[in-house]
């Protein structure tokens, strides 16, 4: 397995991994060929994130998307925004060694801690995946969402 920046050429193989998500209805009921168009328009702006893909025998079969930033009265700080597996990929150790990468990237960029948002009914949150990776939910927090599309 070789974790590495994504590539443009790469898009392709995200959307699919994407399309490939049975708990995420939202992705799996967009045509392919729009996922694709996301995918390619977001490894197109990547200053303030880092995309990175899992590829095992020149197959991209996993990503992690981490956006970093740099609040004016901490240290910097990385959000882990996606990482996924492609549904038939899962349990191969493709998850921890991108989640092990971005723990790598995050220290070596002086980041003081990497956060993430995980749905309680996640297969992801359900097995525990990332407390085993010393992630701890924050007591008294709230995550709060402004839709500026309606």
């Amino acid at each position: 397995m070789t974790i590495r920046p994504a590539q443009r050429g790469d898009a392709r193989a995200i959307a699919e991994i994407l399309h490939s998500l049975e708990e995420h209805l939202n992705y799996r009921q967009i045509a392919l060929e729009v996922l694709l168009t996301r995918v390619h328009n977001s490894l197109e702006h990547l200053a303030d994130r880092t995309v990175l893909v899992a590829v095992i025998e020149n197959q991209v079969l996993g990503f992690v998307v981490v956006h970093w930033f740099y609040p004016l009265m901490t240290q910097s700080e990385g959000y882990i925004g996606d990482l996924f597996v492609h549904a038939s990929s899962t349990g191969q150790g493709l998850g921890s060694a991108l989640l092990s990468t971005v723990r790598q990237e995050a220290k070596s960029r002086g980041c003081s801690r990497l956060a993430l948002s995980n749905w309680r009914n996640r297969i992801s949150y359900q097995r525990g995946f990332y407390a085993k990776y010393g992630f701890q939910e924050k007591p008294n927090s709230a995550r709060f969402i402004l839709n500026l599309q309606e």
